[in-house]
């Protein structure tokens, strides 16, 4: 275990620290440290030699990967130190191999001094010695003598101390205060867009002056709400018609649904579909095991747009239809979603992964007017997906079918075949691709559909792990103009961009994806298995800009990175890639670490969040601002976001309910069957009316301004009244690499008078008494006595839902006291429904004893 050493200095205690300039030319931070730590043994014995004498040298290792050898001037016996700026420890030999032991991998080296590595000449080399028990010598070592300092030596450093009332007689503070350096900052290139944005508005509203700070701007747009839309608006210049005299009615209050751009009428995919140059590819679409990639331009998409939209036309779907899909993430579902919206019609996909039943829990609630569905998914030539459309209608049928409504229609649309007659009742479309289009007649040209910015353009469905899911209507144009927001002056999206999002058409980051056509950037859409070692040549491949994927895959990565089976080859360079976007659940400190030293160092990491609630951000990514280990960097702009403690005051370095203060583009319009407001109302402003509650529970650092995610408010855990959040303890257990998955939950006794914090762990093999005190050990020393569970008990399976959030609270409803039908009412909502299994065989034990 890597641990840091602390030198004596007048006698006060301190990391050593080694100032090592960066390599000219490197893009990354200009005042990068590495600081000298760890638990690397120095042996000087004369049996490590094998010449006579000793070697005053230690090793220092960069962050970039390169080692240097450093006289050591205690000239003693002791534990020497070897890391690099971000706890993982580097060894890179004379072939330019990098060898790479993460923070808590076990590792010894030792120094072996002048050794014959080829005949007739002595170098200095290092002996490193693996856990597996492998031997490693390097020789070739550039060999530069600095003397080490104490950072108590370091003005730059003790002003900052002292900013922060850092006490440096106290390790323990100044251990947190050196962690606190950032992974990366910005360069000179960085957020072009979000610059320009800055001098646009300082132009239109003198004296202004933001000076390139971001929390400047940031405050100004909460402050002046109306300003901002409209200038951001008039800067990012979106297809639309009517007069932009005020972007919302401030009148009315943040829930009672106020309009936004009350004088203007857009069309999303008009947006979509002409911001790109007519020859520029707009999509990439790849299947898992086909080596086949198809595209498209801009040109080609426009067209293929124009006649689905007009077979839909054909085929009776008007403005305000609703039209399904039960689709994988393809080229078919693309076009399918802008044709539906260029008619005015409503969309809402759910993913195959759900099966049957929750697509028909989710789209059985719309009175869709036609679902668009595959019948089958094959990747590597194996069904993963099969789908008789005379189930899907049947069931469909017994949901939205009454005497004064028409049949639902489904077009099953198949690449090679069309079905036979499935269902009488219903008005069925069985036909290829092709054949569908024949019902289209004219030229390739689109008439849009304009209308209101808070028209509703999309119904998306809440996770319904609790009950069956919510049906969430979002509109068209909020819509478009929070995802451009966050696109183009987060992300520093730019035309001739690509961006590849992992997902699937039933989560809200796939109509976060397409939006990028907006700002004409490329897309790139995958359909196949979260794991395959393809995704980085794929990123390598097609120079994709920016890279999504989910917080747990980024784990899992990172997890494949320790045991040596990253798949990432040494010809992958990722010169194009500029930032690496992760969302889902809060992103682990280990997973930071991962992405800057096994992917690539100098890009922007954004770890961001908001919701299917919001179909967009409230937290989360910039450009022009530093990342810091384990934080968001942000509130988006536009977003009046708070830290409520328990009264209702912003708090800053202390846990508290993340809310939403004003307005936003992408408030949904609605809740689909929700005529009295009572649901829309229940969910985010019965807690604190007049407010936004969007049920996370944050933490805000007063320093940096980044945000920490400590899990969902109703699963915070509140154990002898002190709060805090699952997402710590997860992150604290990332450097036990036996702990392979972890679930926390609350449990309240039978009266409700005292909580427990249960920890749920899944190892490898058993679970012993010293697994468990080394996890209860790790648990007090990374975050306090307080923290500890109560019980920490193995299981072998841990529950999520198919986005790939651990089911907490319905666990935690099932151990005080649920049915365990009530407490899982959804279980087409979960990857897997078996494992809940494991936690009903112990609920009784688990009650008895509480």
């Amino acid at each position: 275990m890597l641990t840091r050493k602390f030198l004596s200095n007048n006698n006060k205690y301190a990391p050593a620290l080694i100032y090592y300039p960066p390599r000219p030319g490197n893009s990354n931070s200009t005042d990068m440290r590495t600081w000298v730590l760890g638990d690397i043994k120095s042996d000087l014995s004369a049996n490590a030699l094998m010449h006579s004498g000793g070697s005053p040298y230690f090793a220092l290792c960069t962050a970039y990967g390169s080692i240097t050898l450093l006289k050591d001037p205690s000239q003693e016996n002791e534990d020497i130190c070897v890391c690099a700026w971000d706890g993982s420890v580097y060894v890179q030999n004379h072939r330019r191999e990098t060898l790479h032991f993460s923070i808590g991998q076990p590792c010894q080296a030792f120094l072996a001094g002048q050794c014959a590595i080829v005949a007739g000449r002595n170098e200095p080399v290092l002996v490193f010695t693996t856990i597996q028990g492998s031997v490693l010598i390097y020789h070739n070592l550039n060999i530069n003598r600095i003397p080490p300092q104490s950072i108590l030596h370091d003005s730059e450093l003790l002003q900052l101390f002292a900013q922060k009332g850092v006490d440096t007689d106290d390790k323990q503070q100044l251990r947190k205060s050196t962690n606190e350096l950032p992974l990366w900052k910005p360069t000179i290139s960085s957020g072009d867009q979000i610059l320009q944005f800055m001098r646009f508005v300082e132009t239109k509203f003198p004296p202004l002056k933001f000076e390139n700070d971001y929390f400047k701007l940031h405050q100004w747009s909460i402050e002046n709400t109306n300003d901002f839309w409209i200038s951001f608006v008039q800067f990012a210049q979106p297809i639309y018609s009517g007069e932009l005299s005020e972007s919302l009615e401030n009148s009315v209050a943040i829930n009672q649904h106020p309009k936004w751009f009350p004088g203007c009428q857009v069309s999303y995919s008009e947006n979509l579909l002409n911001r790109g140059q007519a020859d520029a590819v707009a999509v990439y679409s790849l299947v898992e095991g086909d080596r086949r990639m198809r595209k498209r331009t801009f040109g080609e998409l426009r067209e293929e747009v124009a006649h689905f939209a007009k077979a839909l036309a054909a085929l009776g779907v008007e403005s305000g239809d609703r039209v399904g899909a039960y689709l994988p993430n393809c080229l078919e579902a693309l076009v399918a979603m802008l044709a539906v919206n260029s008619l005015g019609a409503i969309w809402s996909s759910t993913s195959t992964d759900f099966g049957v039943q929750g697509a028909v829990d989710r789209l059985g609630q719309l009175q869709l007017k036609m679902v668009i569905m595959v019948p089958f998914i094959e990747l590597c030539s194996e069904p993963i997906f099969k789908c008789e459309p005379g189930k899907l209608a049947s069931k469909l049928d017994c949901v939205t079918r009454t005497e004064e409504r028409e049949a639902t229609r489904i077009a099953c649309l198949q690449l090679k075949q069309k079905l036979g007659n499935i269902a009488k009742s219903w008005t069925l479309f069985s036909k290829t691709l092709l054949e569908f289009l024949e019902l289209s007649t004219g030229d390739g040209t689109i008439d849009y559909h304009r209308g209101d910015f808070s028209e509703a353009g999309f119904v998306l469905f809440s996770s319904g792990t609790t009950g069956k899911p919510k049906c969430i209507v979002h509109s068209a144009g909020g819509t478009l103009i929070k995802h451009l927001c966050e696109h183009r002056l987060h992300c520093d999206l730019q035309k001739n961009d690509l961006m590849f999002f992992f997902t699937t058409v039933g989560w809200m980051m796939w109509n976060w994806l397409v939006s990028a056509l907006a700002s004409g950037s490329g897309i790139v859409m995958y359909e196949g298995c979260t794991f395959q070692p393809d995704i980085w040549a794929i990123v390598d491949k097609l120079r994709v800009s920016v890279f999504g994927v989910s917080a747990k895959w980024l784990s899992e990565q990172n997890k494949q990175a320790l045991t040596g089976k990253l798949q990432i080859e040494p010809h992958m360079k990722f010169d194009h890639l500029k930032a690496i976007l992760s969302t889902g659940s809060p992103l682990a400190p280990d997973s930071f670490k991962f992405v800057y030293t096994s992917v690539k160092s100098n890009l922007m990491l954004g770890s961001i969040s908001g919701g299917t609630d919001m179909i967009g951000c409230c937290l989360g990514c910039s450009t022009i601002l530093p990342v810091h280990c384990g934080e968001l960097q942000c509130k988006i702009l536009g977003m009046a976001v708070e830290s409520w403690d328990a009264q209702g005051h912003d708090v800053q370095d202390t846990p508290g309910d993340l809310i939403i203060k004003k307005a936003f583009p992408s408030m949904p319009v609605q809740f689909w069957n929700d005529a009295d407001d009572k649901n829309f109302q229940a969910a985010y402003f019965n807690c604190n009316p007049g407010v936004w509650t969007h049920g996370d529970f944050i933490q805000v650092d007063s320093r940096t301004k980044g945000i920490v995610i400590l899990g969902r408010s109703d699963g915070t855990l509140n154990p002898n009244g002190v709060r805090f959040g699952s997402a710590e303890i997860y992150h604290a257990l990332e450097t036990l690499d036996w702990v392979e998955d972890a679930l926390c939950v609350a449990q309240a006794n039978r009266d409700k008078t005292e909580e427990r914090v249960l920890l749920f762990v899944k190892v490898k093999n058993s679970l012993t008494d010293d697994m468990t005190d080394k996890i209860r050990l790790t648990i007090r020393s990374k975050l306090s006595a307080r923290h500890i569970p109560q019980k920490i008990l193995q299981i072998s399976q841990i529950p999520y839902t198919i986005n790939g959030k651990r089911v907490e609270v319905p666990i935690r409803r099932l151990l005080e006291g649920a049915p365990a039908n009530v407490a899982f009412s959804n279980k087409e909502s979960l990857a897997d429904a078996t494992a809940l299994e494991h936690y009903i065989a112990i609920v009784d034990e688990l009650r008895a004893d509480w």
